[in-house]
């Protein structure tokens, strides 16, 4: 671990210590596991960051399928976010998106309605309302991106808030915001398709 990692490893270390894996399921059993692939991210070089980035894919979000560790995994993702000496930012929200959504590319065309995950009329307690609300809490994290120094990560973050449901308001005003200042054509690119997934057209 290097010292521009070290706020990065020790905030996350501080989330993972309030929970308790040992009593949360993934795919494979007790999600005693995910602390060490959490903390690769943080500190890891790049064999490390893949190696954990493809485990909690065959952990957390297996085959598509989500977990109650998978809301636990949330906000130590969206933490990791909040730092730029953290590694492919970019890759973990792409993830995060991923175990909100399932597999996103079924709201290309319609763009994306929070309550299509779980009905209308969601328990707070049924998994997809716990991960949106978890998503939705970083809404300001995912928002800080899009003035990040790397078009990569601008783009996620842009991809990230097409994504929230609860305070959908405060994320099209900031792609708006943003839209009339970037000048990378890609970021650009993203953050109006982010816009359009965060419209979605009544069928």
């Amino acid at each position: 671990m290097t010292e521009c990692q070290r706020p990065a490893v020790e905030a996350t270390r501080e989330l993972l210590e309030g929970v308790d894996w040992g009593t949360l399921r993934h795919a494979r059993g007790p999600a005693v596991d995910l602390p060490a692939h959490l903390l690769a991210l943080a500190e890891g070089g790049p064999e490390a960051r893949a190696a954990a980035m493809a485990e909690l894919r065959r952990t957390i979000f297996l085959r598509g399928l989500r977990y109650p560790a998978t809301v636990a995994a949330m906000p130590p993702l969206i933490e990791l976010l909040r730092h730029e000496a953290v590694a492919g930012r970019d890759q973990i929200v792409i993830l995060l998106v991923d175990l909100l959504a399932g597999y996103p590319n079924a709201y290309l065309v319609g763009g994306y309605d929070a309550a299509a995950l779980g009905g209308q009329d969601w328990d707070p307690e049924d998994l997809p309302a716990q991960l949106q609300r978890e998503l939705d809490r970083g809404c300001h994290v995912l928002a800080a991106l899009l003035s990040d120094g790397d078009p990569a990560v601008r783009a996620a973050g842009a991809y990230g808030l097409a994504w929230i449901g609860e305070g959908r308001d405060r994320a099209r005003d900031a792609l708006s915001s943003h839209y009339e200042q970037e000048e990378d054509p890609v970021v650009r690119g993203a953050v109006l398709l982010a816009l359009s997934y965060a419209e979605p057209t009544e069928t």
